[in-house]
């Protein structure tokens, strides 16, 4: 009964406010164009031009004022301290690598490294696959270790005082 009802109503409404060229396709296109004088009249044109112009002007200004430069003077004269020289020492952590490499190539780098003199280089010949970081003491001791030998170093001292 309820459902009877409503129905009834709907049927009303659309009775109500039907019109005969309400559901044309092409009447109810007409109401969304323009008119062709409106378009292309005089006025609007130059409306919309100083409209844009107004918000150019006004977007340059805020550009302007927002990103202005300001002049930078130096209160004191400073300059860059230069970088020194270091010259690596025994205790500096250095990285060697070296692939089957003899001893005494090894022995040479080590000293180029680390600023050292070393002694006691054994006279047989001694193949090195090694990757070592570390200080020079560290690496002189692994070498006497895995190869038994008795590598001993002293830091270089003409090197060291330049």
């Amino acid at each position: 009964m309820a459902n009877q009802k409503k129905i009834e109503d709907n049927i009303q409404f659309v009775a109500r406010y039907y019109r005969d060229d309400m559901l044309l396709p092409d009447s109810g296109w007409e109401q969304f164009k323009a008119t062709h004088s409106l378009l292309h009249s005089k006025r609007n044109i130059i409306a919309a031009a100083v409209g844009m112009a107004a918000i150019a002007a006004t977007a340059s200004l805020y550009f302007l004022s927002t990103f202005s430069y300001q002049e930078v003077t130096p209160t004191e004269e400073t300059s860059t301290p230069r970088p020194t020289k270091t010259i690596p020492t025994s205790e500096t952590n250095q990285k060697i690598e070296f692939h089957d490499a003899s001893l005494k190539e090894v022995i040479i780098e080590i000293e180029k490294i680390y600023n050292v003199k070393i002694t006691n280089v054994p006279k047989e010949e001694i193949k090195i696959t090694i990757s070592y970081e570390g200080t020079a003491v560290d690496v002189i001791e692994t070498i006497n270790e895995l190869f038994d030998t008795d590598l001993k170093f002293t830091p270089n001292a003409d090197l060291s005082s330049q």
